[in-house]
């Protein structure tokens, strides 16, 4: 586990996580691009870390490298652990796409049909880990072309070599 640094908004934070409210718990010290962060002293110098990800590291204990802490109030400066939870990148996207923040939401959403035609409904969409939408059809298409073309390149290696 990383240890926290700057004493000041530790022991802030600390406190905070301890609060019984289901409001936001707003973070008073600094940001970066709306997010609540804080140092954290390391070889080099001092690197920035969500509020809200230690906040849950005080609660629940070390996370893995590719977990993130996710708001459930959609405020970036909430540290209640009460409005956090845990998800990947995808689930950051879906989370993202689904409260309408994502930059392509209202403009993916439009769409009806992919560029080839094909219905964009629930059997036919597939969501990548940004929640851009992709047709299943096409993606089928695709693939059988590309294992279609593999198969033809073995074809042309002779026997004894591979």
């Amino acid at each position: 586990m990383t240890r926290l640094a700057n004493g000041e908004a530790l022991a802030w934070l600390r406190e905070a996580v301890t609060r019984e409210t289901d409001d936001c718990v707003l973070w008073p010290f600094s940001t970066q691009r709306g997010y609540a962060v804080f140092g954290r002293r390391q070889a080099g110098g001092t690197l920035p870390r969500r509020a809200a990800r230690a906040a849950w590291m005080l609660i629940h204990g070390a996370l893995a490298d590719d977990e993130m802490v996710l708001h459930r109030c959609d405020n970036p400066m909430c540290v209640n652990v009460r409005h956090l939870f845990l998800g990947n990148a995808g689930d950051n996207a879906r989370d993202r796409s689904a409260k309408g923040r994502s930059r392509h939401t209202e403009w993916q959403k439009a769409k009806t049909h992919c560029p080839q035609g094909h219905l964009y409904d629930e059997t036919n969409t597939m969501l990548d880990k940004y929640g851009n939408r992709s047709c299943r059809t096409c993606h089928r298409e695709r693939e059988r072309a590309r294992r279609a073309a593999l198969r033809a390149a073995r074809a042309q290696i002779p026997q004894g070599e591979s």
